[in-house]
């Protein structure tokens, strides 16, 4: 996430991520080539099985290749598809503007900037000791930061931006960045 503009009455944040690239494009082309593969059999030369075995078994693998392939294109789709949001805080307006684009299309939510609650910073805490089974050793894992905007009046509450990161600096900076927008205390590093 990211500042495209800061003005005294517009501030633009940029989200655009695409987390599934590599496992897509590999799920996807594994799965392609198995149904190729599949696909392309023939059991019917083979001497082992008779010319009804052989026909329904050949329908039955090029059936099962065309399925593993279909599988690898929803995959390889999935694992290209950028998230690309914009939030768009507008001073003149009143309004936050969500604009982006995802796996179901484009979308606009417009929101009132009074109904944003606040703007906060969570951590993930990782697993105490006590909790991993014996036998189980702990996979380390960097410490993650979010970055909440909540709203807490009609038409909708809840959570209407979350972003994560292991930059605890990047997180606050962008925290503070949107607070000093709204008019809301800064956070303190």
């Amino acid at each position: 996430m990211y500042i495209t503009e800061h003005t005294e009455t517009k501030l633009i944040l940029r989200l655009s991520e695409n987390q599934l690239l590599y496992l897509g494009l590999q799920v996807g082309g594994a799965f392609i080539l198995i149904g190729i593969l599949m696909f392309s059999a023939d059991f019917s030369a083979n001497p082992d099985y008779d010319a009804m075995s052989a026909q329904n078994l050949n329908f039955f693998v090029k059936l099962l290749g065309g399925l593993l392939g279909i599988i690898g294109l929803v995959s390889i789709f999935t694992g290209t598809n950028n998230r690309d949001e914009a939030y768009i805080f507008d001073k003149e307006r009143s309004v936050l503007t969500i604009e982006g684009k995802g796996l179901t299309g484009s979308f606009k939510k417009e929101y009132p900037l009074s109904n944003i609650k606040e703007v906060i910073i969570n951590k993930t805490v990782a697993s105490s000791p006590d909790l991993i089974p014996e036998g189980y050793s702990e996979i380390p894992t960097p410490d993650n930061f979010y970055l909440s905007l909540t709203l807490e009046a009609a038409p909708v509450s809840g959570v209407i931006l979350q972003y994560r990161s292991p930059d605890r600096q990047l997180v606050n900076d962008l925290a503070n960045e949107i607070r000093q927008f709204l008019d809301h205390p800064r956070i303190v590093n």
